[in-house]
């Protein structure tokens, strides 16, 4: 039976990750979901209802249970009265019971931490600092040491804030702060304690518009419109992230030696390093822990040496030393071989967003040559070689990093010098207004390795990823292995990497799946794709708004301007398996090659298109990639496939099952897309019969285990990087051509290509899911 006064009774039950709610009182926990559900809950309640209600707001929740002798009294500071329940009626309903707290967990704009903010945006307001607001800043922390110190004799070295000049009657901003809302008044540690993150990460929000009108009262407003963070490939990381990942690390960790180093080279606003104290304190750790951290940015500095100041002032005293640095870079930095922990989440800036500088700096700090690294990945090697031997890793981290080739070398030191406890694959809706798709990563570098790496497998889908950490807490408590649903999946393969070195995550279905089909490829039953096709990549036209047209242009071309268009295929292009091309694009091109080899002859034989070129002709001649710059309405890369028109089986450039169809006579000009090529020669009915097999929901289920999957839902990248290893049926198996099978799925294959796949999906679905199997029947 649920006992409610045992703290580890609700991580078994629920998930949630208990957390004094002040370090110095062991009896009030927050219980903490990731902001979904959480409430705090007092084991030895008192009698100060006011504090109650202080306490569950200033840790960002709404309830507060204080756990009588037979009865709870349920305290929210958003109504009057209390609500009182026998403990009974809890314990016996405590699934209903926990739901009906989650139904109060709502947000309001009188949140703490909204709260907060709103006053932060109004010291912007009257410093107008548009990037690194230090001014803002230091103004915001001496607001908030004004909860526990006389302003007219603060100690501001001790705080480790600049002592700047009060605006006029700032003694406002004291009384709106420690008035609070309603009976909550703030509590200044608990609110650093549970809500730094959240608050800390407006600082790095660029001001677009300030508004320094007064309301009817005098009080400024609290109005400003901002955009990008100050570093946009930098991303807050959220609290239910870097606490399962801190909670990951230090479950490996031997909390009995004396000394604890603890790293965190982008350290931004401290997300890591604060939680990372919070958890060791909990856990009761009486030695030594040096903090180390480095960020390029001020006010995340200035930000990190607030937070960890108060922590040490407060909390750790003489048990806590603190080294915080500004730096141009970390990647040039030394990091030095005596991080206990690292703990990261590096810049996630992708090689296209770095500068020259950067760019050098990154290739510098890897081994070997790679093709346009990500700044992270940078971070992650100089994480490998900066940990002595038993040192612990955590961090999050693109999954590209898993899955890409370029990362295929980092991939093998890895495996070489570090044993995963821990990996996940989180999706792409982690990031506030970013779609990076994210990753966890938990290793040690051991000499000798005992256990099973977890992984964890998120469906791309909102939410999901709080839902699954918060599950994977629940299931560790509880001594079980794994768990299995169609959102997430928890479980401890048999090897990770898997045996055909593979590092990306998929779901426990899809990993016995993936089994199954490597046993189909040794027995040749099935092959890899990219032994039967070459994906081909499309034209590049070196001005898409240039030289494709819609149709309503299209048709007011003369005939014979007519034939230097071709029908477009983009990722609009196809429809459930059928060719709807709107669009044209411009393509004087025949067996030969060019067929326009002069401007003279471009205004000749197509007026309305040399009218339209010529406007732009300084751009054109100098498109880097344009061979031939004589040629300046001549396309970037026409690709010299295309110039013979045969039998083609095309794709968008990301989509569905749904995005393959035929272009049978080879009319099409294949733009944001792909041909894919046969590498032996094919029947006209093979093209067919690949075509239903591609639109199938057996072909979908293997994209979703080898293809990259697009943000926003089950979308894919069809490149061939990411499609090439795709099992498949050989079309020249022995007896595959005579089998039934294979004949009907040649004659659906037609009628998709004509009518669409909507009508025959079911029956497709059927014959692959056969085909898939190891053996053909010629009598099916």
């Amino acid at each position: 039976m649920f006992n409610i006064r045992d703290i580890n009774s609700w991580r078994k039950n629920f998930g949630l990750f208990p957390m004094y709610i002040k370090p110095t009182n062991r009896d009030k926990y927050a219980l903490l979901n990731g902001g979904q559900k959480d409430f705090c809950i007092d084991l030895n309640p008192g009698n100060d209802i006011d504090q109650f209600n202080s306490y569950a707001w200033s840790a960002n929740t709404k309830n507060y249970l204080a756990v009588a002798d037979n009865r709870v009294i349920i305290y929210n500071w958003l109504k009057s009265n209390p609500e009182k329940i026998k403990i009974n009626d809890i314990e016996n309903n405590i699934i209903a019971f926990y739901n009906y707290l989650g139904k109060q967990t709502y947000y309001t704009g009188n949140d703490v931490v909204p709260f907060v903010i709103n006053l932060f945006r109004k010291m912007r307001n009257i410093t107008r600092e548009k990037n690194s607001p230090q001014e803002a800043l230091n103004l915001l922390y001496t607001l908030l040491i004004s909860l526990e110190n006389d302003l007219n004799h603060l100690d501001y070295e001790k705080w480790a804030i600049a002592n700047v000049r009060l605006p006029n009657q700032f003694e406002v901003f004291v009384d709106e702060l420690k008035n609070g809302i309603g009976k909550a008044k703030p509590d200044l540690g608990i609110i650093l304690r549970h809500c730094s993150g959240p608050i800390f990460q407006e600082a790095h929000r660029v001001v677009q518009t300030f508004y320094s009108d007064r309301d009817l009262f005098g009080d400024i407003s609290s109005k400003i419109i901002t955009s990008s963070r100050e570093y946009s490939s930098s991303h807050y990381t959220p609290q239910y992230v870097a606490r399962s990942v801190v909670e990951q690390c230090l479950k490996r960790r031997n909390l009995d030696q004396e000394n604890i180093t603890i790293f965190d080279p982008a350290c931004g606003s401290a997300e890591f390093l604060m939680e990372v104290l919070k958890q060791l304190y909990d856990k009761q750790y009486n030695g030594h822990i040096t903090i180390k951290g480095w960020d390029c940015s001020e006010s995340a500095i200035s930000t990190s040496k607030f937070l960890l100041n108060y922590e040490k002032e407060n909390i750790w005293h003489d048990k806590l030393s603190i080294d915080l640095r500004l730096v141009q870079d970390s990647l040039v930095e030394n990091w030095g071989t005596d991080n206990d922990i690292i703990l990261m989440n590096p810049p996630f800036a992708s090689w296209e967003l770095l500068n020259k500088n950067q760019r050098e700096i990154v290739s510098s700090c890897l081994s070997e040559k790679v093709s346009k690294p990500n700044q992270a990945i940078a971070f992650f090697k100089k994480a490998i070689d900066a940990l002595p031997d038993n040192g612990i890793l955590g961090c999050v981290t693109p999954t590209s990093l898993f899955e890409s080739d370029a990362y295929k070398g980092i991939r093998n030191q890895l495996k070489e010098e570090i044993h995963p406890y821990f990996a996940a694959k989180l999706g792409n809706f982690i990031f506030d207004n970013a779609l990076t798709d994210v990753s966890l990563y938990v290793g040690q570098k051991l000499t000798e390795v005992f256990v099973t790496p977890k992984l964890l497998w998120c469906r791309n889908e909102n939410g999901v990823a709080q839902e699954a950490l918060c599950s994977l807490r629940k299931i560790e408590a509880s001594g079980l292995i794994e768990k299995d649903t169609k959102k997430y999946s928890i479980y401890s393969p048999v090897s990770y990497p898997d045996a055909q070195g593979s590092w990306k995550i998929v779901s426990k279905q899809d990993a016995l799946f993936k089994d199954k089909l490597n046993d189909a490829l040794l027995n040749g039953h099935l092959v890899r794709l990219q032994s039967i096709f070459t994906v081909k990549q499309g034209i590049r036209t070196g001005g898409n708004d240039i030289f494709i047209i819609g149709s309503d242009e299209y048709e007011k071309l003369s005939t014979n301007e007519k034939r230097y268009y071709r029908k477009s295929i983009d990722n609009e292009a196809i429809s459930f398996s059928k060719l709807k091309a709107k669009n044209y694009v411009w393509f004087p091109y025949d067996n030969s090659g060019l067929i326009i080899t002069s401007e003279e002859q471009l205004k000749v034989e197509c007026p309305n298109t040399f009218q339209r070129l010529i406007k732009h002709k300084n751009k054109l001649e100098n498109r880097s990639s344009l061979n031939n710059k004589h040629y300046w309405w001549a396309l970037s890369r026409h690709r010299e496939w295309l110039l013979k028109k045969e039998c083609r089986l095309v794709s968008t450039e990301f989509g569905t099952t749904k995005s393959f169809s035929l272009d049978v006579k080879g009319n099409y000009v294949i733009e944001r897309g792909y041909a894919w090529i046969p590498k032996k020669e094919f029947k006209q009915s093979d093209y067919y019969f690949y075509l239903a097999l591609f639109s199938s929901s057996s072909f979908e289920k293997l994209l979703s285990i080898y293809a990259r999957q697009l943000a926003g839902g089950d979308w894919y990248d069809f490149a061939a990087k990411y499609t090439n290893s795709i099992p498949i049926p050989n079309v020249n198996n022995l007896g595959l051509r005579e089998s039934r099978l294979y004949l009907e799925l040649v004659a659906l294959g037609k009628a998709i290509s004509e009518d669409g796949s909507y009508f025959y999906s079911e029956r497709i679905n059927e014959l692959a899911k056969t085909l898939f199997g190891v053996e053909y029947d010629k009598g099916l």
